[in-house]
């Protein structure tokens, strides 16, 4: 707190402000990186293009404002639970409020008393979280971050789902007037078809690469046509593209020119020019956002185009995960009604005549159902939000070719190489969501009742449920991926089994972290155990099954 002396005061604003800067800067620099590891396995022509190149300065702001509120907003949060955590804690390290039957949460005084004064605090968080946003092993979630506000700010930064949509577009449905964009590109992907067939002759070849445009601009009597090369001039400052156009052909273009008629000397040629296949979708695709967007100016030109892409491809996964979603949350209230019920009775009243008793007590029922209803609502922000943005990314990844998920063939990397670019920003925004759920749901009672709210207690009640939370936000995630990648590729009883596995996996989570934290309360330990292990479990089989069941009538998989 802004307690003490002026100069004190002054000295503390200082310091507030020096860990802003901080932040601040930090986050301006990262923002302004390309996103290269967005683009490590395709359209490496665009990896190295600067962000302010292909959008205005104006959506570019936009942005850079964004991105760089979030890194603020993530230090004034952990500013504060820093603060919560000092301020809770007593001299000794252990907090001077807590729930009788638990033990004292405890914190190493060496760590949270070395500043008991809270002066150096801002310096300390702004350092720890610039080091987070420039580490090596926190890359994978800043890029996540960076790529949201690279949305915002204009850029293509979805130009794999982009390209996607436009082959799958292209071979659904073709309208009658295409336009010169999409006519090009259907030209150019024909093209390429022509080029792979082996056995062409030299001048065949190099009309084939000339039509879709990897040899430089082309032009005819009536003019210069619409090729890749030459749009690219139209739009704003992109000479960087160009330049690396130029880099990447020279390889082909040696090729080219030694090339012999023979097979294999024909086949190297056509490998080289792969790379410049997925250049030139990627280019297209670009051209496509640019040129397919109504307003130049719009904040987010990628979804706004891909909105316009139409294509039958059906989002299978996310509609029985909502069906699933719905099922468990109409079983898992009267399971969790019922096992407070005979949880919370009294030894003397565990009858059926007992419970009905039971039931007939009015501060009993309201007590059970307030209970209830607070596990049931935080519990389903829990596991229904970290399912349903894990296969909404899972989602996005897979209808641009790019998910990377479980591999059967043996070939790729392994699944955590796919799953830990959604799990992890996964964890952190429910994780978040959850936190909220939980200070709210504990803090209702203190304003019905009109009382002050005591934050330091609500907030070390909820760390222990926070703490398994994250654990098993990190768990479900995983475990819908999981689900939904053996689905495609495995027979039904192999998906119903995984989720039975992960469902006893998280009964054994509950046991171990309830056991040391409700030591003192046995029926506390087992009611919390069983409460969440029998939500999560009802929910996971949900999905599973709903998965299997539904292929039945659509017949599809994805």
């Amino acid at each position: 707190m802004l307690t003490g002396s002026v100069e004190e005061i002054t000295l503390k604003l200082g310091l507030y402000a020096i860990g802003f800067m901080m932040v601040f800067f930090q986050a301006v620099k990262s923002f302004n990186q390309p996103l290269e590891i967005d683009f490590q396995h395709r359209f490496k022509i665009l990896s190295g293009v600067e962000i302010h190149t292909i959008t205005s300065s104006q959506v570019l702001r936009r942005g850079l404002m964004i991105y760089v509120s979030l890194y603020l907003l993530a230090y004034i949060f952990l500013l504060v639970v820093w603060g919560v955590l000092t301020e809770t804690a007593g001299p000794s390290g252990r907090p001077l409020v807590g729930l009788p039957e638990a033990p004292p949460l405890k914190f190493d005084e060496n760590v949270f008393f070395l500043d008991q004064e809270g002066v150096a605090r801002p310096i300390y968080v702004a350092t720890f979280l610039v080091a987070l946003i420039s580490a090596d092993f926190t890359k994978r979630y800043e890029s996540v971050v960076r790529r949201f506000a690279h949305a915002r700010a204009g850029v293509p930064d979805g130009i794999y789902r982009v390209a996607g949509r436009l082959e799958r577009f292209l071979a659904d449905y073709v309208p009658e007037d295409n336009g010169p964009l999409v006519t090009d590109y259907e030209t150019a992907k024909r093209s390429l078809k022509e080029f792979e067939v082996n056995g062409q002759d030299d001048e065949r070849i190099r009309r084939s690469l000339s039509r879709i445009d990897l040899l430089g601009r082309v032009a005819v009597s009536e003019g210069d046509q619409y090729s890749t090369t030459w749009t690219l001039n139209n739009i704003r400052e992109t000479e960087a593209l160009d330049q690396e156009q130029i880099q990447l052909l020279q390889p082909l273009k040696s090729k080219i020119a030694a090339l012999e008629p023979r097979t294999e000397s024909v086949r190297e040629l056509s490998a080289a020019s792969s790379a410049q296949a997925e250049n030139l979708i990627g280019l297209f695709s670009v051209l496509f956002i640019k040129n397919g967007s109504p307003v130049a100016e719009l904040p987010e030109p990628t979804a706004s185009v891909v909105e316009d892409i139409q294509t039958k491809l059906r989002d299978y996964h996310s509609l029985v995960y909502f069906c699933a979603a719905v099922l468990s949350l109409m079983l898992s209230y009267p399971a969790l009604l019922l096992l407070h019920v005979l949880l919370t009775s009294s030894p003397s009243a565990c009858n059926y005549e007992g419970w009905v008793s039971s039931l007939c007590n009015h501060d009993f029922a309201r007590g059970v159902l307030e209970l209830t209803t607070s596990r049931w609502l935080s519990y389903f922000v829990l596991f229904i939000l970290s399912g349903f943005f894990a296969l909404n990314a899972r989602k996005l990844q897979w209808e641009s070719g790019t998910w990377e998920g479980l591999k059967v063939n043996g070939k790729g990397k392994g699944p955590i190489h796919g799953y830990a670019g959604i799990v992890l920003p996964v964890v952190f925004l429910t994780g978040f969501v959850y936190l909220f759920t939980l200070v709210v749901l504990s803090s209702y009672p203190y304003v019905f009742a009109g009382a002050t709210i005591n934050w330091s207690f609500v907030t070390v009640n909820n760390l222990p449920y926070f703490a398994i939370g994250l654990v098993l936000v990190l768990v479900s995630a995983t475990s819908v991926l999981i689900i939904c990648d053996v689905h495609d590729n495995f027979r039904a009883w192999v998906t119903i089994s995984i989720a039975v596995g992960v469902s006893v996996v998280v009964l054994l989570i509950d046991v171990f972290f309830f056991a040391s934290i409700f030591s003192l309360d046995t029926n506390r330990f087992i009611r919390e155990t069983l409460v969440l292990a029998t939500f999560f479990s009802i929910y996971l089989v949900a999905f599973s099954v709903g998965t299997e069941v539904s292929e039945k009538f659509t017949g599809e998989r994805n």
